[in-house]
């Protein structure tokens, strides 16, 4: 990864009077990062809002004003300004008045949104220090480093009475405490992001200490901090990784089955994970291949499910039923029928030996194809009529693709977008993710159709992606100069297994 990936987010909150701006713009400068003054923001906000009339209780007035409201932070030789509407107002906004303002203007909803998205727009590429009340738990939550500065009210109070007369005003110690005081108990009342001090942020009362001690204290953990990222990677488990719907709702119904003290058998595994099949025996729910030396008892339908003459033999046999078929490949079986009965030439989209499409192409007679790609469809003969489905596990590019070819091979064409959303999404996700990492582990039985296409999707984008099936099998020198590992795990594999393979992945990371 480039120096760039290297920068980090850091967040400073704290009460005001805390030392937060100083310290954040002499923590930037040494840094060579950007400090971003949120504080100073909602401030240009609040004077621009004071400026214009526009009253704080007129929710109208004030989410119109925020539209059009822009506040940013200009370097003007080596010194930060704050310019608001094209109008620097570094020098009127840090005033007593303004800041009780800035408390009630900034606990507002639409400038909280509008400031809040030109926050994050400013430090999404890192290298920079941010300051204010609520960076580290609602603008920047996953900040690399939090820190939580805190002072006593009166020496807060002493230090912004310091800058004040320095600059000129007329105020009195007294006023000035009292104007802090009141500003802690606005700040942490509020309803709209309180100040608070964020769970895994390190504090330092500066009560008693030099900016440069605190300096010395806060640039430690920035070290540790960076030796940190050198030694650990980053995990990232995919938001959508492990059992869909139809997997889920098939292994809720074993499971269910299993406790009834029944002859219990499924007819195929119920999903494609040999650890969910192995703990089903255990409870005494056996694989069968075939019905053939099945006379009474529960049959289980898989959720790929059966050709229409199983079910049909098990009725004939009057075994009990239960049908764990995936909802949508149930569709998929349905439009079969249809379409054929409807004197339809059947196309099926997928792969001709999974047990998902032998049960599909059942439900079809003899009027149907099955062909993997566009370049199968040119082999099949010219007809009139045109009827497509498509394995629930397939890439929405190749449905396209054949139905491109079929467009030339067929008068009337019917399409039917069978493609499971759950797997269109999840493929989206890894592909976006195989992207961000150095190293890509996708998760998932090798007799799982929907995870060995994760793997391939995976495997076009990053070179480095292995398929696994258990977290045993998991080699720590796939990880020598990885920073970012991702995980994803197929339809069918189960959160303990995605759980072990990222426990394991952890238990190397500190190991190395």
């Amino acid at each position: 990864m480039n120096e760039r990936e290297h920068r980090l987010v850091i967040a400073i909150d704290g009460p005001s009077g805390a030392g937060k701006s100083t310290l954040a713009a002499r923590l930037a400068k040494r840094l060579s990062y950007v400090q971003i003054d949120t504080g100073a923001m909602y401030r240009a906000v609040a004077f621009l809002m004071h400026s214009a009339c526009v009253d704080p209780d007129d929710t109208i007035a004030v989410e119109r004003f925020c539209e059009v409201v822009d506040v940013r932070l200009e370097d003007a030789n080596g010194v930060q300004r704050v310019v608001a509407n094209g109008q620097d107002v570094t020098s009127q906004i840090r005033t007593p008045e303004m800041s009780l303002l800035t408390s009630r203007v900034s606990a507002l909803k639409p400038v909280r949104e509008a400031m809040m998205r030109a926050q994050r727009a400013m430090g999404s590429a890192g290298g920079v220090v941010l300051e204010g009340r609520d960076i580290g738990t609602v603008v920047f939550p996953d900040a690399d480093l939090k820190f939580f500065l805190s002072a006593s009210l009166e020496e807060r109070g002493r230090r912004r009475y310091a800058e004040l007369i320095g600059k000129g005003e007329q105020v009195s110690l007294e006023e000035t405490i009292a104007a802090v005081a009141l500003r802690d108990e606005q700040d942490s009342k509020r309803d709209l992001a309180p100040l608070r001090q964020a769970d895994d942020a390190i504090a330092i009362d500066s009560s008693g200490m030099c900016i440069e001690d605190v300096l010395e204290k806060m640039e430690g953990y920035i070290r540790q901090k960076r030796q940190d990222r050198k030694n650990r990677m980053k995990v990232i488990l995919a938001k959508r990784a492990g059992f869909c719907f139809g997997v889920k709702r098939a292994t809720q119904m074993a499971f269910e089955a299993a406790v009834m003290d029944k002859k219990t058998y499924t007819l195929g595994p119920i999903i494609h994970s040999p650890q969910v099949v192995n703990k089903l025996e255990e409870m005494g729910v056996r694989v069968i291949k075939d019905l053939e030396t099945m006379e009474s008892g529960t049959i289980i339908i898989r959720s790929h499910g059966v050709a229409s003459e199983e079910i049909t033999e098990a009725m004939e046999k009057n075994l009990e039923i239960i049908d764990a078929t995936c909802p949508f490949v149930k569709k998929a079986q349905e439009h079969v029928k249809s379409l054929s009965e409807a004197g339809y030439g059947v196309v099926v989209v997928g792969d001709a030996d999974h047990p998902e499409v032998q049960g599909i192409v059942s439900y079809g007679g003899d009027k149907v194809d099955v062909v993997g790609s566009g370049d199968e469809v040119k082999k099949l003969p010219k007809m009139n009529k045109i009827g497509i489905v498509a394995q629930t596990t397939q890439s929405f590019e190749n449905l396209k693709n054949v139905v491109s070819e079929c467009l030339l091979r067929g008068g009337e064409i019917r399409v039917f977008n069978t493609i499971c959303d759950a797997t269109a999404v999840r493929q989206e996700e890894a592909k976006e993710l195989a992207c961000q990492v150095d190293c890509m582990l996708v998760v998932g039985g090798y007799n799982s159709a929907n995870t060995r296409r994760l793997s391939e999707v995976c495997a076009e984008l990053q070179t480095r992606t292995h398929h696994i099936e258990t977290a045993a099998e998991i080699d720590p020198v796939w990880f020598d100069g990885v920073e970012r590992v991702g995980v994803t795990a197929g339809a069918s594999t189960p959160k303990c297994i995605i759980d072990e393979v990222v426990s394991r992945i952890e238990e190397i990371n500190k190991s190395h």
